[in-house]
């Protein structure tokens, strides 16, 4: 597979995703060790540019997380604590008087407190963001691997940088200025304000290099990343090895032992 033809990658939970034009590849652990499938997907998504590319991600995201844990008992927990609690959500919403801005600052810090104290008390939780982290980390190295022309094998892999600039994590950044604005608009319009982003996103990943704007940009997006991405191990770089793998017309085995 060509490095034209791979539309993104993605971290999960317990493993790697891999999108091209054609086929989403996704290799994860389990209690049996490495596991992979793969899915031929139909390319209408890529039609609408990169708001396609990113909502085909975030979709096959979802259908991933959704296979990868399709029977354990915590994550149909998860749904059913979603299903109850988003109703109770709107519910709360019309109840409470307050101007819509105090409300949404309410519900972030509300949030925020809630992943602090899972983080710091449930190790499961930790356990898992960190692992995400190191999943995150191999993304980046196999994917900087492809688009350099270089062998897939761990020895390439392993000298690849763990930062990207066309990460996921520099289009949150991005957001950040946008957070007090945020608070004192309808949701939908703040969403508004989210989609000239994109191409400034998509901009500051191709011209970073020649542009001192587009590298400042870049520079805020690798701060970003010291948060959300990680060292990763042998079998985080095994998961994403694997999950590129798939995407070839022709899968072997590559490099996996090295």
């Amino acid at each position: 597979m060509e490095a034209k033809d791979l539309i993104g990658g993605m971290a999960l939970p317990q493993g790697v995703m891999f999108v091209s034009k054609h086929r989403v590849s996704v290799a994860y652990h389990d209690a049996q060790g490495l596991q992979h499938y793969t899915r031929e997907i139909h390319p209408g998504w890529l039609r609408v540019g990169p708001l396609g590319s990113m909502g085909l991600l975030l979709l096959e995201g979802g259908r991933a997380i959704g296979h990868i844990y399709r029977d354990s008992s915590d994550f149909k927990g998860m749904v059913v604590a979603s299903l109850i609690g988003a109703p109770l959500g709107l519910l709360a919403r019309a109840i409470i008087t307050a101007p819509e801005w105090q409300r949404l600052l309410f519900a972030l810090v509300f949030l925020g407190g809630m992943f602090w104290a899972f983080y710091r008390f449930h190790l499961p939780f930790r356990q898992g963001v960190l692992n995400l982290g190191r999943y995150h980390g191999a993304e980046h190295m196999v994917a900087h691997t492809v688009e350099k022309g270089l062998p897939l094998t761990l020895e390439q892999v392993r000298q690849q940088p763990r930062l990207h600039r066309s990460c996921g994590t520099n289009l949150a950044v991005l957001t950040l200025p946008l957070i007090p604005i945020s608070v004192l608009l309808p949701f939908w319009a703040y969403l508004l304000l989210l989609l000239p982003l994109l191409p400034l996103f998509s901009w500051t990943a191709r011209n970073a290099d020649q542009n001192p704007l587009a590298s400042r940009l870049l520079q805020f997006g690798y701060w970003g990343q010291r948060y959300t991405v990680a060292q990763p191990e042998e079998r985080h770089l095994e998961a994403a090895l694997r999950a590129m793998e798939g995407l070839q017309d022709q899968p072997e085995r590559i490099g996996l032992m090295a």
